[in-house]
């Protein structure tokens, strides 16, 4: 008996203990401000205490010219005590709150609207502002019998949140329940998303920067979950309603533990009975169901949405086997989704993706998820466990219509304003009095249609425009001058202005925007910004070439690149601003590196840029001999020069040339990757503007351009041509590789035997200029014919 008594109170020992490290661990926002309106006593909802906001609480954050409690009347069963009251206001009133933490705030506004002797909620209208942001408009408490709660996050970056609220119509007042102004977590927005338009998936960026209205938070598959059961004290709703897809559709409950790891989602971005539950679709033979899964949530048309889909593999039984692809109103967002390769290849942990979206005009946000061409037999095809999406405030910082705050106050009474407006008024009267009589003088003035003369007058200058032939003879005769057929100039500028201002000064604003936008005559520094901003971006990529020691390249190739270099990575899932900016910029760094030989190990001859001089850094060849493949290869060992025989045999003469003139080095000097268009070898900023700047095309004549035409930014274009005789049966083929400037790339000639006739030495020629650009490494190319 004694040990059975000894092992119930270790495990509710252990109970409580493991109770007390989770709420230890859970979140506690720096900004927590709840706020029970028109209650005299505090009370305490979902293990949270409401402070209320009478004049005598230390709590109150009000300020309000005219407002009183009210009392429900009867109450619901089962309604928590925030909503047995409410805050009227018969004047524009306001919450203020203290900032203490900036970033990311929940605010969620409470109302019922229930009836009292005294008045009948029902009847306000009313407009709410946050800090000059429009949050509802003519808004009357919802219009369900029980309570309504909104949600909305909203960055702040100010020291105070002013809730205002604005009695609107004739209803007289304003009502609110209870308020809370919580600070969210630190990874709840983050900056970047996808935003999906049409076919086209592009970055967001700024995201945790908007301010969102939170339309639907659902769970997918399982039940609901009440604020008691979420961290952040949200209420996640079931799908049943938004379900719209009734085949080949299976719910999963898992019993299991959620993992939870960082880079994914939190417990406060997801609880955990979101992540238990889930629907799927799951092959039971060897054929994939051409079944998806489809959800439709209503919106209102004319915003942006977040669409947030949370996913957890709670159903495969082994990892690897689930690929599928996500679809947002019909558009494609994800292909061939691995959740293994999200959650570094770990089963049952979370993960999500942002997605934003217009709303069509059909006003439905569709959400799909089906089978990929990767998808496995036998295995699960696809899976979502839950849907949040929000509204974006409009341009006019608005939720709630096209209003902007400014707008929204206009309904403040005016009465004191009377006095001031009528003076206001009459001085506006006057001033569009004397505008009028102005404008006719200025006709009567026009109709003259000559400039003003002076005291001795010699010639006039009539208007062309409105002054014919004969008049114009008929006025010089009788004034005995000539007419002035070339305006002087002053300064550059025309001592003649008549109606037409803009061809007057036409020839001065080209050229003062030639000053502007030019690097060549930069009077005011603001030629091609963006040229110079992508040379400055790349000099941090040339900093993780040439300083693989300082902490900025330690830091990004233990995060980014831990098994090669910063050319050869890759972007990888869910990137950071700095890392896509960085990847962006080194196309325009490759071309011009340049591997100055040391040791003559570490480079190698087919792949690297390493040839000295103008032109390409790369060996051109027409076939690769893997028989030397790095520099050492090609020197003599006994005399300790490069082998010339070997060098002829698989280069032309005049790399041969170029690489006859590399010094080599004596001493135990290593490999160093330089910069070639400086003599120090060091990158500078300024040099890649100038190189990027003076690249130009000559300005071909209008034949050649109408016969070559330059290919789209990153593709080259391959010209071939054919030589055929017919006595021999032999042909002469021609490769010319160019890119969007009309700079040659490379260049390559190959003799056939065996041709039967031109058009299979054409043929040849197509054919060995699909082999040139694999071995010259283009990526995308384009094969034309000779133009000429």
């Amino acid at each position: 008996m004694e040990t059975l008594l000894t092992r119930l109170g270790f495990s509710f020992f252990l109970l409580y203990f493991l109770v007390s490290c989770d709420l230890s661990l859970s979140f506690s926002p720096v900004d927590n401000y709840l706020v029970n309106c028109g209650a005299l006593l505090d009370t305490t909802v979902d293990n949270r205490r409401f402070f209320s906001d009478s004049s005598d609480s230390s709590h109150s954050h009000l300020s309000s010219p005219q407002s009183f409690s009210l009392c429900a009347g009867t109450l619901l069963p089962g309604l928590p005590p925030i909503y047995h009251t409410a805050r009227v206001f018969k004047a524009p009133s306001k919450y203020v709150f203290d900032v203490k933490d900036p970033g990311t705030h929940m605010l969620r506004l409470h109302f019922h609207r229930f009836s009292s002797p005294q008045l009948n909620l029902a009847d306000s209208k009313f407009h709410v502002l946050v800090n000059g942001l429009v949050a509802l408009t003519n808004f009357s408490g919802g219009g369900s019998v029980g309570p309504k709660v909104i949600e909305y996050l909203l960055w702040f970056n100010s020291e105070k949140v002013e809730i205002t609220f604005l009695p609107a119509g004739k209803s007289k007042f304003a009502f609110v329940s209870a308020i809370e102004v919580i600070s969210a977590p630190k990874d709840l927005i983050l900056e970047t998303a996808q935003s999906v338009n049409g076919d086209k998936v592009e970055n967001f960026e700024g995201l945790n920067k908007q301010a969102f209205e939170v339309m639907y938070r659902v769970t997918i598959g399982g039940p609901k979950v009440t604020p008691f059961n979420d961290s952040l004290w949200r209420t996640w709703l079931p799908d049943d309603d938004y379900f719209k897809s009734k085949e080949g559709s299976n719910r999963v409950y898992f019993s299991g533990r959620i993992k939870y790891q960082e880079g994914g989602a939190s417990r406060e971005v997801g609880p955990d009975n979101v992540y238990n539950s889930a629907r799927l679709i799951e092959s039971k033979n060897a054929s994939i169901p051409n079944v998806n899964l489809s959800w439709e949530f209503p919106v209102i048309e004319g915003y942006q949405y977040l669409v947030r889909l949370h996913f957890c593999d709670i159903a495969s039984i082994s990892l690897g086997l689930l690929f599928f692809n996500v679809y947002v109103n019909g558009h494609l967002a994800y292909k061939d989704l691995d959740p293994s390769a999200v959650t570094n290849y770990l089963l049952a942990s979370p993960f999500y993706v942002d997605l934003v979206v217009d709303a069509d005009h059909s006003g439905i946000v569709n959400v799909t998820v089906g089978p990929s061409n990767k998808s496995v037999a036998y295995a699960v095809d696809a899976i979502l466990n839950g849907v949040e999406i929000m509204k974006m405030s409009n341009w006019m910082g608005s939720f709630d219509g096209t209003l902007p705050a400014e707008s929204v106050l206009k309904c403040l009474p005016r009465k004191r304003r009377v006095g001031f407006l009528l003076p206001l008024i009459a001085l506006v009267c006057l001033l569009l009095s004397l505008s009028a009589i102005i404008r006719r003088r200025n006709e009567k003035v026009e109709s003259v249609l000559w400039s003003k003369l002076p005291m001795e007058v010699h010639e006039i200058s009539p208007k062309q425009a409105s002054v014919g032939q004969a008049e114009r003879d008929a006025v010089t005769n009788i004034l005995g001058v000539r007419v002035a057929t070339n305006l002087e100039k002053y300064l550059g500028l025309p001592m003649m202005v008549g109606r037409n201002k803009r061809r007057a000064f036409a020839n001065f604003v080209d050229r003062f925007r030639q000053r502007i936008e030019s690097w060549s005559l930069r009077y005011l520094s603001m030629g091609d910004l963006l040229l110079f901003n992508k040379a400055l971006l790349v000099k941090q990529v040339w900093r993780l070439l040439s300083q693989p020691n300082c902490l900025f390249a330690k830091v990004f190739k233990a995060r980014y690149y831990p098994f090669s270099d910063v050319m050869a990575a890759r972007i990888g899932f869910y990137p950071s601003f700095t890392w896509r900016s960085l990847c962006n910029a080194r196309e325009l760094i490759s071309d011009d590196l340049l591997w100055r030989i040391g040791s003559v190990e570490a480079v190698n001859i087919w792949n690297e840029p390493w040839l000295p001089g103008p032109g390409n850094s790369r060996v051109l060849v027409q076939g690769i001999n893997t028989n030397w493949t790095t520099m050492n290869q090609l020197i003599d060992v006994s005399s300790g020069t490069l082998n010339k025989k070997i060098i002829c045999r698989i280069v032309d003469d005049e790399q041969a040339t170029r690489i006859f003139n590399i010094p080599l080095a004596t001493s135990g000097a290593q490999d160093v990757l330089v910069w070639r268009h400086d003599a120090t070898g060091e990158y500078s900023g300024y040099a890649h503007e100038l190189s990027l700047s003076k690249v130009s095309v000559v300005n071909p004549t209008p034949t050649m351009a109408e016969l070559w035409r330059p290919p789209d930014p990153g593709v080259i274009k391959l010209n071939f041509d054919a030589s055929f005789q017919g006595d021999s049966n032999t042909s002469t083929v021609v490769v010319l590789a160019c890119n969007e400037m009309g700079l040659i790339m490379g260049a390559c000639t190959y003799p056939y035997a065996g041709v039967a006739d031109a058009f299979i030495a054409k043929a040849r020629a197509c054919e060995r200029a699909l082999f040139f650009a694999i071995d010259m490494g283009f990526r995308m190319v384009i094969l034309e014919d000779d133009p000429l």
